[in-house]
Formats: structure tokens, C-alpha cells, sequence
């Protein structure tokens, strides 16, 4: 009996060893099959980080005050306190991982250029007072971009906005109207994103050619006309413009026109 007892104990220790020796080889298989993965993804995050950060020091503006960059050939250089956001340079999208590494400076062609300036003084804007108080100041918010094709762009603008027949002919006289005061013609036409609100439209026209277009939408609360855009082309080189205003700024647009123009030639860099 006793010796019955002393042969189960043994072979309950020997189940024992057995056991706890397997727990422990499956243990360490499942920490290999786990921790190995995740060191390895640590280990190349940190050396992939560390090579883009050597990466991103050869893509640094020169100035990371200033911007500089091309559009259509020709080199701007700006103050970046003109800029609220980041400027867009060609490459990949500012919503593409990569997008950091597009290539900067003068040399370089860009997509859009994105400047906001008061309104008259042509400053800079604090980025609170443009964020916190954008309603209570005057300011321009102003878009230069690469012209692609120049001959009849405003036209396809115009057909755009549907201010011209589908054969592209111009609004016959009982479409549009004359604003004497602005010297401007107008028109309304349905906002192509919210149907049920009215924009204005308005165009000059020189010896039958457009000269610049503005589109002036509605507030939804009120239905009263509340800011605009305008758009024309530089003749100096090859860019087109859009400048952003409330819409009572809409009586001085010959000199917004002017000014905007003559403000963005200062940025050409000799």
C-alpha cells in the first residue's frame, strides 16, 4: 500500500514537471510569437523616423520666415506672416503622407499661394484676430494660382457661373443688368451648392472682352448678400487671382483690383 502511495506521488510529480515545463515553452513561444513582431515595427519606426527627420532637413526653406516659390515661371517671395496655412507646392497633396517632402524654395513650382492681408492697409493679419475676429475686420483673403490656358478663361469662368448661353454666346440685354453706380453688369443665378439661395453676379466688360468677375453670395440666415470673390487674370505673367471680400467692399473693386494686382507684381523676385 505504501509503496502504491510513494509510486503515485512520483508520478504525479513527474505529470507535474511535465506540465509546468510545457506552460513554459508555450508561454515563451507565445511572448516570441508576439514580442518579435513588436520590437521589430518599434525598431523600424524608429529608424524610419529618424531617416525622415534627416530627410525633412533637406527639404527646410532656406528662410523659414519667408516664402518662396514659382508660379507659371515666375519667383514670389513673401513675408510668411502673409500665410494663415502652409503653402501649397507641387508634389504630393497636403493629405498624403509625403506631403513634407516636397520639394521648397525658389526653385520650386507651386500649386496655390494662399495670402490674407487687411483691407486697406494691405498688413499682415494676426492669425487671432483672423480666427477670433474675422467678421469685426476688413480684410482680403487672396488665392494665385498657375493659368493653364489663358485665351477665353474668364469666358469659361462666366459659363461657369451660367452667365452665358450653353453655345456660349454673351446674356442678351433683358438677362443682365446695368449697375451704373459700380459700372458693372449683373446678374443672379442659383448657387450651385445650395439651390434654394440666390448669388450675384457681377462682370466688367472692355471693348467686349471681361476684364475681372464677382461672385457674391448670400447669407442663409438673412438672405441678405454678405461676402464675394473676385477673379481675374495678371498680365505680367501667367496667373490667375481670386480675392476673397465682405461684400460692402464691393463699391472700391477697382481699386481691390488695383491694388491686389500691384501688391502681388511687389512680390516678384528680381
Amino acid at each position: 500500500m505504501e509503496k502504491q502511495r510513494r509510486g503515485a506521488k512520483f508520478y504525479f510529480k513527474v505529470l507535474y514537471i511535465v506540465v509546468w515545463s510545457f506552460l513554459r515553452i508555450g508561454a515563451a513561444g507565445l511572448l516570441l510569437i508576439f514580442y518579435v513582431p513588436a520590437l521589430f515595427f518599434l525598431m523600424s519606426g524608429y529608424y524610419s523616423s529618424k531617416e525622415d527627420a534627416e530627410r525633412y532637413k533637406h527639404y527646410q526653406p532656406q528662410n523659414p520666415d519667408v516664402v518662396c516659390g514659382m508660379i507659371s515661371g515666375t519667383v514670389l517671395e513673401i513675408p510668411r506672416k502673409y500665410l494663415m496655412l502652409w503653402p501649397e507646392y507641387e508634389g504630393k497633396s497636403s493629405w498624403e503622407k509625403d506631403f513634407i517632402f516636397n520639394k521648397k524654395g525658389c526653385d520650386a513650382s507651386l500649386r496655390a499661394l494662399d495670402l490674407t492681408v487687411s483691407w486697406p492697409g494691405f498688413q499682415i493679419v494676426k492669425s487671432e484676430d483672423f480666427f477670433a475676429r474675422r467678421d469685426e475686420i476688413s480684410i482680403l483673403d487672396i488665392t494665385v494660382v498657375p493659368l493653364v490656358k489663358r485665351e477665353g478663361f474668364m469666358e469659361r469662368r462666366l459659363k461657369f457661373f451660367a452667365l452665358v448661353s450653353q453655345n456660349g454666346a454673351a446674356l442678351s440685354t433683358e438677362d443682365k443688368n446695368y449697375e451704373v453706380e459700380l459700372n458693372l453688369f449683373s446678374a443672379e443665378r442659383s448657387d450651385h451648392a445650395f439651390t434654394d439661395l440666390t448669388n450675384r453676379y457681377y462682370w466688367s466688360e472692355v471693348n467686349g472682352e471681361l476684364a475681372v468677375v464677382f461672385e457674391c453670395h448670400r447669407a442663409r440666415i438673412n438672405n441678405k448678400l454678405k461676402d464675394c470673390k473676385g477673379y481675374f487674370l495678371i498680365d505680367e505673367f501667367e496667373a490667375f487671382v481670386k480675392v476673397g471680400f465682405s461684400f460692402e467692399e464691393l463699391k472700391y473693386w477697382r481699386e481691390i483690383v488695383y491694388r491686389t494686382k500691384n501688391f502681388i507684381l511687389s512680390k516678384v523676385k528680381i
